[in-house]
């Protein structure tokens, strides 16, 4: 086993479950000489990355030189020596401590030191034009200038870089003391900075620069006080206050520290008052309050030091360190995922909550490079596009407020939209928590304004939505309560005062849930969305905001079907402002300003249609046929999105001077809508149908409240994945790599097909007990098993309706092909029992129950037979047997055979109408025993272990969840597999923000 291997393997079994972590290789396997130290790294310009270290015999030999190494496409090259410390005289003296940096203008910069000890070294740089492949010739730095000691410098908004610096055995003072050295011109001229450092303060060396929100700055580093020392900045580091210690360990070793875009800093170090390991991370939003985040080695009595940490353009964070003075070590992680844990006093906690002994969850990943799929968050997108860091090009932001995959998201292309609308993006890079109802304006100059209820962020761009500035509003402007709160900023009536907007979404006539009558319709009242306009009579800089007011349409209060989206802008080029809505269905209305740019009056709304160019063929057809025979007149189609709850976004993406529509689906996905600048008879613009956009593949996900079942679907001997979501449908995701390897590589979801045509099963005007809000959704939750007895596997399926159906499998083996759904019919043993609520009502034999619960198809009783397990009407998990009646397979009625220990039926439901169902579970041996137990949604899955039976029933015992971690929002769906082919279930769980979580089992572990 090659060293790099092993340290693979040491890597998983440690920390790769860690939140945060993504992956750590050794940046070469066999040193060329005996020792290394030092390290640092740098991203270049062409986006490959350097590293360089110090390594000769040991430590102060003569023969010690600067080696680097870089990072192309995925790989390090070999190690090269570029520097050594022989002068003109022939002598040689050893080198020290490098450092690399790209400043914004210039060649990339390679500092270091060449001299018998750290009392008597000097300041030494060498420069490449070329990222780091070649280096011109050395120069020494002018007399008492030593260049960065051992940590990166920083470059100011003006250009200044900043270096922190110190020096060794002083004879005033403490014997080590910390300096600044400033270059205003690019490192030509530097000046020296002193810092207030008593007698008795802290000896102190190697700052490291951190950037304060307040706009000061802060410098942190190792002292020989068995602390971190401290100290601050606020005049751009023209003077700093006095040398201080601050309540970290420092075991009189190298550190460093980054500031992250959002804000935060990351500071890695010893964890340790003695010697060099663990070596650790930890977090701060202030650098005052430091929080524990990572531990990324921890072995006992050994060395991993001076580490170095940045942060690249992709926002990932990249450190380097040397690992026991041998070889050099490089680590990627994902600031978005550290989950942030408080140290009591200076003790680091113990490991983070819901990880199990044998790892946490992690999000299962494509592991395909080069595959594109739709561009998705989790449960819920709110996109904000904008212009992130002022290049010219646009970044795609999106706020995604579910549980699992909560944050805000910058996917970046560096593409120009103008000639390539819809590029591939790279995947998201997490900036700051999420939250609903955000939403986005533009001021008169065109900057991006972000705000949700009552809130604005100012420093978007920086810190997303961790630091909001409240306004002088009340958050709730409707007299009753709102789930859509949608806050954005318009010049309502053109007077130069921005002026604030409010779309809301009021349920209090709709209700939630059962409000049908006998016949299917719906006698509660609509989802109601209105728009308020409230006016600014002060200025823009101190406002002086009026009451709320709602805006009218068409002589009336403007209102929509809920989740209004409200976007105030000229569409028609008038000179006046518009106004396009959403809804919480899937349409948009627009309501043309028929007034004045000063007194805007708004005609009644219409809906947006497609252009006839989109209205012709056969998809045209099959409309004018549905309209037919509903016997309504014709008319265009309508501009729909593929789910619902969606949000628009008026925004001129590829930069024609028309304004489009950016637009999140409920279940994360995003489109481009564009507006073609032409109009109907009745002056509605026109766009074209939704196009969604595409990002490179990463972590796997399939919509929204996924419900993954593990099953080699298309019979070539590994384990793929079948899934439902909220849209109904039912995705195919091949795996690729074959039976045995733990981590496959998978392809992208296939929409699966039914009698022909892609299998999608909606709630419609009255199929969901909550009413026709939730038309377009679908909740499928599925079993595969072979139903019919035919040797190929069928598909069993529940979903919104209740009604359990199967899709028998026409196909072959390795190529299924499903008919059309038929019921899944019981002997019923009298009247089928029907449910409390709804007006759904039970049809003959088939099998009407409670709603998003899985039908779990398996031979429960080791007959031969394949039966069904599920929640009955009263949601008790119930055993429907499956038997041969005179050589036909029938579906006995239902028998509540499971039960806890005392033998109680476990009802695992108890809610009425909405609340009922929602139960997910699978049915595996989970801990070997040859019995077969549950896996039931939980905050991850709890263990229903089967403990015996008992005159007919089976007893189980909850031994609670697999892990402490909690990913669930809505119910999560569990599921096993077993990708590594060793015989034992691993869980995978499928979440609300439609992504896989997948848990090794303890026992393959062992």
């Amino acid at each position: 086993m090659s060293l790099r291997l092993l340290f693979a393997c040491l890597t998983f079994s440690a920390f790769a479950a860690e939140p945060g972590f993504v992956r750590s290789e050794f940046i070469f396997e066999k040193n060329p000489v005996p020792s290394c130290h030092a390290t640092t790294i740098v991203e270049a310009r062409d986006g490959s990355f350097v590293a360089a270290w110090f390594a000769g015999e040991a430590e102060g030999k003569p023969d010690v030189s600067i080696w680097t190494a870089r990072l192309v496409d995925g790989k390090w090259s070999a190690p090269v020596k570029v520097a050594e410390g022989t002068q003109p005289d022939g002598k040689r003296f050893p080198c020290w401590n490098p450092v690399l940096f790209q400043p914004k203008d210039g060649p990339l910069q390679l500092y270091y030191k060449i001299g018998p000890n750290p009392i008597e070294w000097w300041g030494m740089l060498r420069l490449s034009d070329d990222n780091g492949k070649t280096w011109g010739a050395a120069r020494r730095l002018p007399d008492g200038i030593l260049g960065p000691i051992k940590n990166k410098p920083v470059q100011l908004n003006d250009g200044t870089i900043l270096s922190g610096s110190s020096a060794e055995g002083l004879k005033v003072g403490p014997a080590w003391q910390i300096h600044f050295e400033r270059s205003r011109d690019n490192g030509v001229i530097w000046e020296k900075i002193s810092v207030e450092q008593p007698a008795t303060g802290p000896a102190s060396i190697q700052p490291s620069i951190l950037f304060l929100r307040d706009g000061g700055l802060m410098s942190v580093g190792r002292t020989k006080n068995a602390k971190f020392f401290s100290t601050v900045s606020n005049d751009q580091g023209s003077t700093w206050s006095k040398v201080d210690l601050i309540d970290l360990p420092n075991p009189n070793s190298g550190t460093d520290a980054v500031t992250l875009k959002d804000g935060r800093h990351l500071l890695i170090y010893n964890h340790t008052a003695k010697g060099r390991s663990p070596l650790n991370l930890a977090i701060s939003k202030d650098g005052i309050v430091w929080e524990a985040a990572l531990v990324l080695e921890d072995e006992p009595k050994a060395e991993f030091s001076y580490p170095a940490i940045i942060q690249s353009a992709d926002g990932l964070v990249h450190v380097t360190y040397t690992w026991k003075r041998k070889l050099v070590k490089h680590t990627v992680i994902d600031p978005a995922k550290l989950v942030a844990r408080p140290m009591e006093g200076m003790a680091w906690p113990k490991a983070p909550a819901g990880q199990a002994e044998n790892g946490g969850l992690e999000r299962l990943k494509y592991n395909n490079p080069g595959l594109v799929v739709d561009l998705g968050v989790g449960l819920w997108a709110w996109p904000l596009p904008m212009d992130l860091n002022g290049d010219g090009k646009y970044e795609l932001v999106v706020n995604c407020p579910d549980k699992p995959s909560n944050g805000v998201y910058v996917f970046s292309s560096g593409a120009d939209t103008a000639k390539n609308a819809l590029p591939v993006f790279k995947p998201g890079v997490r900036t700051s928590k999420g939250m609903q109802n955000v939403e986005l304006s533009w001021d008169a100059d065109g900057k991006p304004r972000v705000l949700s209820p009552g809130v604005e962020y100012p420093d978007f761009a920086k810190t997303g939505l961790e630091f909001g500035k409240k306004l002088p509003l009340p958050t709730n402007l409707h007299p009753n309560m709102v789930r859509a709160n949608m806050w954005k900023y318009a010049d309502y009536d053109g007077d130069g005062k921005t002026d604030v907007i409010v779309g809301v979404g009021d349920w209090t006539d709709y209700g939630w849930d059962n409000g049908y009558n006998e016949k299917g319709e719906w006698i509660k009242g609509p989802l109601r969305g209105f728009v308020y306009v409230v006016r600014n009579e002060g200025t823009n800089d101190q406002p002086k905001y009026q009451p709320p007011v709602r805006v009218r349409a068409g002589g009336k209060e403007l209102e929509v079907f809920g989740w209004p989206s409200p976007n105030f802008a000229d569409f028609d080029g008038d000179g006046d402002l518009d106004l396009i809505c959403g809804e919480f269905l899937d349409g948009f209305t627009y309501f043309e300003n028929i007034g004045a740019r000063a007194e805007p009056k708004y005609a009644a709304g219409r809906r947006l249609t497609l252009p006839a160019s989109v209205t012709t063929g056969a998809r045209a057809a099959a409309w004018k046929a549905s309209l037919e025979a509903k016997k309504l007149p014709g008319s265009p189609r309508p501009l729909t999105m593929d789910l619902e709850m969606i949000t628009p976004v008026a925004f001129d993406w590829n930069k024609d001077g028309k304004l489009d529509l950016i637009v999140g689906d409920e279940d994360g996905r995003v489109a481009y809508i564009e507006n073609t600048g032409k109009f109907t008879e009745d002056h509605t613009p026109l766009f074209l149908p939704p196009k969604y956009f595409k990002q490179q593949a990463d972590e796997m996900k399939f919509g929204a409240l996924a419900t993954p079942v593990g099953f080699d679907w298309d019979g070539d001997g590994d384990i793929d994945i079948v899934s439902g979501n909220t849209a109904g449908h039912v995705g195919f995701f091949e795996n690729l790599s074959g039976r045995g390897l733990a981590a496959p590589k998978f392809a992208a979801p296939k929409l699966l097909q039914a009698d022909g045509k892609t299998l999608r099963i909606m709630g419609g005007r009255n199929g969901s007990i909550q009413g026709p809000a939730e038309a377009k959704w679908g909740y499928t939750t599925q079993t595969v098993a072979d139903w019919d007895g035919d040797g190929l596997p069928d598909l069993l399926v529940n979903s919104i309706l209740g009604k359990v159906v199967w899709y028998r499998n026409i196909g072959t083996r390795k190529e299924p092909k499903l008919a059309a759904a038929q019921p899944i019919e019981v002997e019923w043993e009298g009247t089928q029992p029907a449910l409390a609520w709804g007006w759904l009502k039970p049809q003959g034999k088939a099998l009407l129950t409670q709603w998003r619960t899985t039908p779990v198809a398996v031979d429960w009783n080791k007959d031969g037979l394949t039966d069904l397990v599920m929640l009955d009407q009263e949601g008790y998990l119930a055993f429907f047997e499956r038997a041969k009646v005179e050589g036909k397979l029938v579906l006995k009625a239902p028998r509540r055979a499971f039960c806890d220990e005392s033998g109680k039926p476990l009802q695992l439901s108890k809610g009425p109408a909405g609340k009922s169902g929602r139960r997910k579970l699978c049915v595996t041996d989970w801990d070997g025993d040859g019995q077969a137990d549950f896996l039931l949604n939980s905050s991850s899955a709890n263990f229903l272990r089967q403990v015996g039976t008992k005159d007919g029933l089976w007893l189980f015992k909850d031994e609670g969840p697999l892990v402490k971690q909690n990913i669930e929002g809505h119910d999560v769906s569990p599921t096993t597999v077993d990708f590594d082919g060793d015989g034992i279930p691993d869980f995978l769980g499928g979440a609300e923000d439609g992504k896989f979580y997948y848990l090794r089992n303890p026992r393959s572990a062992k």
